[in-house]
């Protein structure tokens, strides 16, 4: 597991996807109200 967190510092392949996916959300305060 240690290995996982590794690279999502070094920019891994899921450092590049997770970063894109939580850009639109902050930026659409729209959704976050029918979740909660």
């Amino acid at each position: 597991m240690t290995g996982s967190g590794a690279e999502h510092g070094r920019g891994g392949p899921w450092s590049g996807a997770p970063r894109r996916l939580l850009s639109p959300p902050a930026r659409q305060p729209p959704r976050p109200a029918p979740l909660s």
